[in-house]
């Protein structure tokens, strides 16, 4: 579930953030992006927490997507890091392609 949840956040990639039209405020776009990538850095944190905690119970990690090898683990904290320090939304591609690989 949670994984899930990454992806359809990643793919806010195929968005196109232009120019703010007469009916939007540069500022709002400020907001959008910021609260997105809050949203997106939250379950980010849930997802790497719950890869770390290292849960016995399998059947609970398998229903909500949390990664339970080495290699997810890596790429959870990678992309973690990314989202520390957003530098807008073409950032998503590094980030769903690191994820996808």
């Amino acid at each position: 579930m949670l994984e899930t949840a990454l992806m359809h956040l990643l793919e806010g990639r195929h968005v196109v953030v232009g120019e703010p039209s007469d009916d939007v405020v540069e500022s709002d776009l400020t907001v959008i992006c910021k609260t997105f990538f809050d949203q997106l850095q939250s379950l980010l944190k849930k997802m790497l927490s719950s890869a770390l905690a290292g849960n016995t119970n399998k059947s609970t990690d398998i229903h909500q997507g949390v990664p339970n090898r080495g290699c997810d683990v890596r790429k959870l904290k990678e992309i973690y890091r990314m989202s520390l320090k957003p530098v807008g939304v073409a950032q998503l591609n590094g980030m769903y392609e690191l994820w996808a690989s």
